[in-house]
């Protein structure tokens, strides 16, 4: 049975809020890569974070 949600680490006490955005954006594009249309051209669809990340 698949899961619906991947795993996401608990944020460790060494994590900068970049560290923790960073895992946010890459959990969210885990989630939403199974949504993109076979065949769709680059820069269909993207995340990011607003400012950018890292």
């Amino acid at each position: 049975m698949r899961r619906a949600e991947p795993d996401i680490p608990p944020r460790p006490g060494g994590w900068t809020r970049d560290d923790l955005e960073a895992a946010v954006v890459d959990a969210v594009t885990e989630w939403i890569t199974p949504l993109i249309p076979a065949g769709a051209p680059e820069g269909f669809c993207r995340v990011e974070a607003p400012g950018g990340c890292g």
